[in-house]
Order: structure tokens, then C-alpha cells, then sequence
């Protein structure tokens, strides 16, 4: 019945497009051929008035005639995912759905700013504020809005490239890995280097090519300058007319020196701020008022709150998070010791809500978090933690509660955490408290690190290690670098995006290392050195082990732990590698990635028994000759296999992946 009632809506509002039929004419014929049904739902006169006005709407349409598609249950799957993509393209994501107040108004007049009828210029239009106000907000709304609407799909790229300056103000390896990222996207080619793009056919194309580009958080005017190739000050050389540029940032001067439009992000008014803060404040409870109080205490405790924040929307969620479910008592405490400290407010505020985490664990998962893992995945995030801490689902969903942690749904890769800038300074500003350097929990400094792994003598409790290799000269570890390391649990050895084979080995090994911290509940180290990882390492609490750019053959040469906890696997561009892991025992393991290891010829039938098992990615692997014939996970949203030209088969699997974002991806073998 649904079928045949859209046959006949199409056909008779085609004709209507067409001018063969009135409105009156086509509601006509709908209504006699379905007075039943439409009668049996009851509809009021108003609801009929609808009726005709989408109609007129649809026979605008151009579009496809169900009779393209003769068997019915593909018909259904067509609609459904085509109604599913329409409405994801026209919802909000969730990271501005939430708690979005006083922003709309913002956005509109940058949008505003960038529809311009004028399509002869490229415009760049720059977001000045300070940290916490909203700058990044507003332009990622921008950025939807604009790459949403029907006009800009067709005709124009997009690319949003995130946290710019996030390295360091002169980093400029992170920089150049920013610049392969985004020429290659807009011009839809692999890994373009800078010279790559002073060949003149690709200047031509990016002349022809209209975009919309967000750079955010560019800290100096030189970033901005090799970001557009020099072009900085006249874009007209660089992109065709239409092409919008939005750049956002503390530094007035990076958008003076390109002469952009220039719109301040300001903080919210007492209003707004008010309500953002009672948003958080009281969402998850009522205002514990006491009985001989009318709520005015807990009014002119909130104005009083509101004074510290300056109307800084991240310190409003912030502090509306540590007071929720707190009583008037309890306010009254908390504001005075805001008020007994004359430290930049921003941080003291934050800092003072850190404070309020009463429980030691709360603290240790934030500084985890913030220092390590923001931008991963929320359901690996939660899984690494609970091997420390069994209670971390609970205690990840307090914190984002309490606004130290943000929710961000991406179309492509799903639920994801992330731990504003402010915060993530606060956290290691909290860790590089401790002078001495043996007894410092948490390190990301390569000279610090450095100390550490080859001259320190003494205690070493050091619990996480982040180390940008791009940014270390040479590093010679011993044998034993790692021995008496007990307290370790994270260890990131990691190269930029954009780097890789083509970066210089920076860690070497005088000889082969002979241990590793069982301890470890993380290890990615990119050109790991040896042929295999330690033979005493036996990590039981492993969850994600990520190697890349390494000559290893083997992970273990014998005694292989049972890896009972291991949630990821990663192995990238080792073109030694012979053998992966023995999976039989990771029940938990929910992505199996294998990329560029031309040495590796089966993925192994012991991976069709991980139920658990959401992505599988096998990728450029010449000689891979078969993988399972099925993979019985119920749970599998990613299924790709790209570039290995000796697999003939596609596993068989229990999901059925629909076409869209999250779904499935379209690979160069086949789709699956």
C-alpha cells in the first residue's frame, strides 16, 4: 500500500510539474483513489491544507519514478536511505545541538557575511576572540550551514582543518602535514606536497576550483601564509571567484595581515550567560533552595558566579557543572574561594572546578584524557580506560556532564571525545607542577622525554609518555631503556598526520630492546625499530597496540600474550611483516586495521569469530591472497578492502551495511 500510494503521489504531482493537472485537480485524484485510508487516520481540515502544500512542494522536485526499481524490498531500502541522508544533511550535528545559546545570532551574521551575491572575489572572513568564547562553534556552524545547501554541494569543495597551531606556533612540520591534507583534499589527489603543487596544471585547477575552507586556531601570520601557499594576501591567485576562507583566532594580526574581514567573537551578555549557566547548572536537578528561601539566594548566587566567567561560555559550562546538584551551602563556599585568588580568572575558574573532583580517579581519567586521547573514539576511549578503571563508562559520562568533556557526533567515523584547548593547557600545566622529573606523571616535552629514556638515574613513575617524533633530532635508546618503568600504562611514539616513510628514523635501538612495561594498557610507537616487540613483554591488560612505518616481521616471536583485552590493532606501512597476532582470545577487539604491508599474504579465520568486531580494514596489500570467508560480528559498520588485487572474495557477513556515511565505504575493488 505505501508502495502504490508513492507511485501514485509521484505521477499525479508530475503532472501537476508538467501543467497537465491543477492542484486541486491532483489532490483530487489522491484523495478518492485513498478516501479510506487517508479518512481512517483521522486528519482535520488542517492537516488536509498540509497535505496540498507539500505536494505542491514535491511536484517541484525532479527526482526518480518508483517504476525504475521493480522489487519492492529495494525499493523501500532506496527510500529509507534516501530520506536518512536528506535528514542527516539537515540536522544539526550534535556538538552544536547542545546547550547552543547565544550562538545562533553569531553564526547568522557570519553567514551572512559569506552569501554574498558578489561572486566575482574570493572573501576571507576572520573570527577573533578569546580562548573559550566560541570562535571554533561558530565557524564549524558556518561551515554546515554553507556545506548543507543544495547550491554549494554541487558546485564547491569543502575542508575544515582543525587546531592549526595545536604543535606550537612555529611548528612547521605540523604545518606542512596541513598543507598536504588540505591541497590534496580540495584537488581530490594522494599526499600533494608543496612541490607537487608549484607544478602549473595543479595551480590551474585550484584557479578553476571554488571552495570553502575553514583554518582554525592559526596562531601567526606566517602559518597563514604557508597554509595558502604564499598567496595570503591576494587568494584571487589561488582559488576561483566564490571561494570563501574562514580563518579563526586569539591573534588580531593574522587577519590584518590578509586584510580580512574581521568579526569579533565577544562573550555572552549577562542574559545569555545566565541561562547557559543555569542550562548546565540545573539540567540534571532542580536548585536545592531552602524551605525559607524563594530561590532569590540561588539567583544572587548565580550572578555571582557569573562575574568570574566573564561571559566565557567554556568557563559557564564549566563551573555550571561543578555546582549542579549542589546545595546553597555548598555555592556559597565555592564563591568565596573563586574570589581569594587575583589569578588570570579563565584558569582560576577552570582550575577551581578541576579542584571540586573529589574522587582521585575523576581527576587521573580527566588528566588522561586531556593529555593523551581527545579526538578518539568515545566507545575505544571507554574501553582503554576500564582497564585501569572499571567504573569509566559511569565516570567519562560525569565528566561530560560536568562540561570537561565534549560529545561530538561526525558523520563518518561516529561518536567521538574532545577536550577543549584551555583544558588540555590546564591539564598539563596540573602535571608539570612536579619539578622533579622522575615523578612526573605525565610527559609530552621531547627534551623532558628525552632525559627520561637515556640519562635518568633515579625513580622513574612517569604513567604516560606522548612523544612527536617529528620533533626530535635523535634518540638512541638501550636495551633497557624501559626497565624499572612499572608505573607506565601509556606509551605514544607518534608521528604527525602526513609524515611517515618519508621522515627520517629519529629512535633507534643500540642493540634490540629487551623489555617493555607489562603494565602498558597502550602502545602506538611509528618507526618501531626492531623485527619484533620484547620477548618477556606479556601486556595482559593491552587494549590497543598501533605500529607503523616499522622493519618488524613479527609482533611476537613466542610466548604471545592471550591479548584478552585488546580493543584495537593497527598495522601500517611495515613491509616486513609476515604474520599478524594470533586473535583467537580478543573477544573484545572492535578494529583490525592492515595497511601497505606487502609482505603479509592472509588475514587469519580466527578473526571471523570476533563478534565484537566494528571495522575491519585490510588496504593497499599486494599480497594478501585470501581473508575469511566470514566475519559473524552483528556489530560490523566498516568493511573495506582497497588495493589487494590477489583477493578474490568478499567475506560474507551478518550486517547489512547501508549506503551512507557511516555505513559502508565505497573501495577500489569492490563495494561492500
Amino acid at each position: 500500500m505505501v508502495i502504490s500510494f508513492f507511485n501514485v503521489c509521484w505521477l499525479q504531482s508530475s503532472k501537476l510539474w508538467r501543467g497537465d493537472l491543477s492542484i486541486n485537480k491532483v489532490w483530487t485524484v489522491i484523495w478518492h483513489r485513498y478516501a479510506k485510508t487517508i479518512a481512517g487516520l483521522s486528519f482535520a481540515q488542517q492537516r488536509k491544507d498540509e497535505w496540498r502544500k507539500a505536494l505542491t512542494v514535491v511536484a517541484s522536485k525532479t527526482g526518480r519514478t518508483t517504476q525504475e526499481i521493480r522489487n519492492e524490498a529495494k525499493l523501500v531500502d532506496e527510500v529509507v536511505a534516501g530520506v536518512l541522508t536528506t535528514l542527516v544533511a539537515m540536522s544539526p550535528t550534535r556538538q552544536f545541538n547542545n546547550y547552543l545559546v547565544g550562538m545562533n545570532s553569531r553564526v547568522a551574521e557570519v553567514v551572512q557575511r559569506l552569501v554574498m551575491k558578489e561572486m566575482d572575489t574570493v572573501r576571507i572572513v576572520g573570527l577573533c576572540g578569546m580562548g573559550g568564547v566560541g570562535k571554533t562553534t561558530v565557524a564549524q556552524a558556518c561551515y554546515d550551514n554553507l556545506r548543507d545547501s543544495a547550491d554549494e554541494k554541487a558546485n564547491t569543495k569543502f575542508h575544515f582543518v582543525n587546531r592549526v597551531g595545536q604543535n606550537g606556533v612555529n611548528d612547521q612540520d605540523r604545518v606542512e602535514g596541513l598543507v598536504r591534507e588540505l591541497y590534496s583534499k580540495l584537488l581530490s589527489e594522494d599526499s600533494l606536497s608543496r612541490e607537487d603543487l608549484n607544478i602549473e596544471h595543479r595551480r590551474g585547477r585550484l584557479l578553476k576550483t571554488r571552495v570553502l575552507v575553514v583554518l582554525d586556531d592559526v596562531h601567526t601570520p606566517s602559518q597563514l601564509d604557508e597554509l595558502l601557499l604564499q598567496d595570503a594576501s591576494d587568494p584571487r591567485k589561488l582559488f576561483a571567484p566564490g571561494s570563501r576562507i574562514i580563518v579563526t583566532t586569539r591573534n588580531r594580526k593574522v587577519l590584518e595581515h590578509v586584510k580580512a574581514e574581521i568579526h569579533s567573537v565577544g562573550p555572552l551578555d549577562v542574559n545569555e550567560s545566565l541561562q547557559l549557566f543555569k542550562l548546565h547548572a540545573f539540567s540534571l536537578g532542580s536548585p536545592v533552595v531552602d524551605d525559607d528561601d524563594d530561590g532569590g539566594r540561588n539567583d544572587d548566587l548565580s550572578h555571582k558566579v557569573l562575574s568570574y566567567c566573564n561571559g566565557n561560555p567554556l568557563a559557564l559550562r564549566v563551573l555550571g557543572g561543578a555546582l549542579s546538584y549542589k546545595d546553597s551551602k555548598y555555592w556559597e563556599s565555592f564563591v568565596l574561594k573563586l574570589g581569594k585568588t587575583q589569578e588570570a580568572e579563565i584558569h582560576h575558574v577552570l582550575r577551581t572546578s578541576y579542584e571540586e573532583l573529589r574522587d582521585v580517579k575523576d581527576r587521573r581519567l580527566f588528566l588522561d584524557i586531556a593529555c593523551f586521547f581527545s579526538g578518539h573514539w568515545r566507545s575505544l576511549l571507554v574501553k582503554y580506560m576500564e582497564t585501569v578503571d572499571e567504573s569509566a563508562y559511569s565516570r567519562v559520562e560525569d565528566l561530560i556532564g560536568k562540561s570537561f568533556l565534549a560529545s561530538v557526533f561526525d558523520q563518518s567515523e561516529g561518536e567521538i571525545l574532545v577536550v577543549h584547548d584551555l583544558l588540555k593547557e590546564m591539564a598539563w600545566n596540573i602535571v608539570n607542577e612536579e619539578e622533579d622529573l622522575g615523578r612526573r606523571s605525565r610527559l609530552n616535552d621531547p627534551a623532558d622525554i628525552h632525559n627520561l629514556l637515556t640519562n635518568w638515574k633515579g625513580h622513574r613513575a612517569t604513567e604516560g609518555i606522548r612523544l612527536n617524533i617529528s620533533k626530535v633530532k635523535m634518540m638512541s635508546l638501550k636495551a633497557n631503556a624501559f626497565e624499572g618503568m612499572n608505573s607506565l600504562r601509556w606509551l605514544n611514539f607518534f608521528l604527525p598526520k602526513g609524515f611517515g616513510s618519508r621522515h627520517r628514523k629519529t629512535i633507534v635501538s643500540e642493540g634490540i630492546l629487551n623489555s617493555l612495561p607489562n603494565e602498558l594498557r597502550g602502545l602506538r610507537w611509528d618507526q618501531f625499530p626492531s623485527a619484533s616487540l620484547p620477548g618477556g613483554f606479556s601486556p595482559d591488560e593491552l587494549a590497543y597496540l598501533v605500529i607503523s612505518h616499522s622493519p618488524i616481521v613479527t609482533c611476537w616471536e613466542q610466548n604471545q600474550p592471550k591479548l584478552e583485552k585488546l580493543s584495537m590493532l593497527s598495522l601500517t606501512s611495515c613491509e616486513n611483516l609476515t604474520v599478524i597476532p594470533d586473535l583467537r582470545n580478543s573477544a573484545n577487539l572492535e578494529h583490525l586495521v592492515l595497511e601497505k604491508c606487502k609482505s603479509l599474504v592472509e588475514v587469519p579465520d580466527s578473526i571471523q569469530y570476533l563478534v565484537k568486531l566494528v571495522r575491519l580494514e585490510v588496504r593497499d596489500c599486494e599480497n594478501i591472497e585470501r581473508v575469511p570467508d566470514r566475519l559473524n560480528s552483528k556489530l560490523l559498520k566498516h568493511l573495506i578492502l582497497a588495493n589487494c588485487p590477489k583477493v578474490t572474495d568478499t567475506p560474507k557477513h551478518n550486517t547489512k551495511l547501508r549506503p551512507s556515511g557511516i555505513a559502508v565505504r565505497e573501495c577500489s575493488n569492490r563495494q561492500v
